[in-house]
């Protein structure tokens, strides 16, 4: 399965953005986004993605890519957040760093879900526990590809 280009940022409401120049590590994810998709994100308390022009009804792998930036030191508990795909949560008390053995490493978390009925998929993040959610990259595939 190739990877489609990423785009900036864009189909979101709410949160900040935010750049980092470390290299990430993207040995761990099987197509990898590029380095500079894991070298920024979008964070904040509560902020919505809704990815518009979907097959209402169709099933599609969302793949979310994320990579811990900003805590390096230690990093692991420092950020523990919640994720939903249309309503459902598919990412609960999330610890990038825990999950990914380490900070600057890229990691994927990979959920199906279906286009709503008026074309859309929406994502959904919240804080946890502790600091704020946030996300690198987000690809939207067909589930054939998935």
């Amino acid at each position: 399965g190739a990877i489609g280009p990423f785009s900036a940022d864009a189909y979101f409401s709410g949160g900040s953005t935010a750049t980092y120049p470390n290299p990430i590590d993207t040995s761990q994810v099987q197509n990898p986004a590029p380095q500079q998709v894991y070298q920024t994100e979008r964070w904040g308390s509560d902020f919505t993605y809704t990815i518009p022009n979907l097959t209402p009804g169709a099933t599609y792998t969302v793949r979310l890519h994320f990579a811990e930036v900003y805590f390096t030191d230690h990093p692991k508990g420092k950020r523990i957040f919640n994720v939903a795909i249309n309503d459902q949560p598919v990412l609960t008390n999330f610890d990038i760093a825990a999950t990914a053995h380490g900070a600057n490493i890229a990691i994927v978390e990979p959920f199906p879900a279906t286009a709503l009925t008026d074309g859309t998929i929406r994502i959904h993040f919240t804080n946890g526990p502790a600091n704020e959610a946030k996300i690198s990259g987000i690809e939207i595939l067909p589930s054939s590809q998935g």
